[in-house]
């Protein structure tokens, strides 16, 4: 298979589809079956407090096949994406040819956290996605409150995403633009000079604090989403503890469920984030390399 047009994220999932729909599906498997486990779980508890074991050997065979499908899908994934990977390199280092050594090699790295994302990243989405539905179809079945809370806690995760978005890209862009200035730097012919009057320092500088930016504005919009799960955790466990002739197993079903749907809802605004970081890598990698070139020139002279 080959690259073709872009190189996007979606352009790889098009031009790879066969490889990337047999992951896909075994992920949906896998999560599938692990959406179930809280609630298997919780009826092996009323089963047990009843004297009953088929609850039991339900939940050991459904854990089985939940071993056998993550370990396999894990194994082709390494297959499957390390190949992908092998024909964005070329395909890369083909567009790329006529720039400069320091942005080839740093686009290069760039290119595999499209990989990244494709092969760690999504399927946590991926998972997060199905275990936010299972647990939201579990808690509204049980009460309606628990499930408007549901609702609450997603709605406004992603207003306090969208509220940093722009940040997180225009930090991501400078830090990117940085980083490619690096091998020029140190393979320079006025290196030594440029040290001497601190350019390199300069540029570590930079480096820390594009880095710090982004720190400080991940750690700002974690601290704001977690305090909306803290606030859903109570609500749902005051609610819990109120339904009349509540069993211990269905007890344990709502509040794994709560904090599986807070920890999956979590996973959404960071993988946004990631989402976002891959947006400019993908413009990057896509600029015209001429009128580049020309600029980059300007930009290495401008910074010894």
């Amino acid at each position: 298979m080959k690259l073709k047009g872009k190189l996007t994220l979606w352009r790889l999932v098009v031009d790879f589809k066969g490889p990337v729909s047999i992951t896909w599906l075994l992920l949906l498997l896998e999560n599938a079956l692990m959406a179930l486990m809280p609630l298997l779980i919780g009826l092996a508890i009323d089963g047990l407090l009843d004297k009953q074991t088929q609850a039991l050997f339900l939940l050991g065979g459904a854990m089985t096949v939940l071993t056998v499908l993550a370990v396999g899908r894990r194994m082709y994934d390494t297959r499957a994406y390390g190949a992908i990977k092998l024909e964005l390199g070329k395909k890369v280092e083909q567009r790329l040819h006529g720039l400069p050594v320091s942005v080839r090699n740093t686009r290069q790295g760039l290119a595999n956290e499209l990989i990244a994302f494709l092969e760690v990243q999504l399927p946590e989405i991926f998972s997060a996605s199905i275990q936010i539905l299972a647990s939201a179809i579990v808690l509204a079945s049980l009460h309606w409150l628990l499930g408007w809370a549901a609702l609450g806690l997603v709605v406004t995760m992603m207003l306090v995403y969208s509220l940093g978005h722009r940040y997180f890209y225009d930090y991501n862009r400078c830090l990117n633009s940085q980083m490619e200035r690096q091998v020029a730097l140190l393979s320079s012919d006025k290196h030594v000079q440029a040290r001497q009057h601190g350019a390199f320092h300069r540029h570590l500088h930079r480096l820390k604090d594009w880095q710090v930016k982004l720190s400080d504005m991940e750690a700002w919009v974690y601290g704001a989403i977690f305090g909306l799960i803290t606030l859903f955790i109570c609500h749902n466990l005051w609610i819990s503890v109120s339904l009349e002739s509540i069993s211990a197993g269905m007890l344990f079903t709502i509040i794994t469920y709560s904090w599986e749907f807070a920890e999956a809802a979590l996973a959404l605004p960071m993988g946004l984030q990631s989402w976002t970081r891959l947006s400019e890598i993908s413009t990057r990698l896509n600029q015209d390399v001429d009128g580049e070139s020309l600029s980059l020139g300007l930009a290495s002279r401008n910074s010894f």
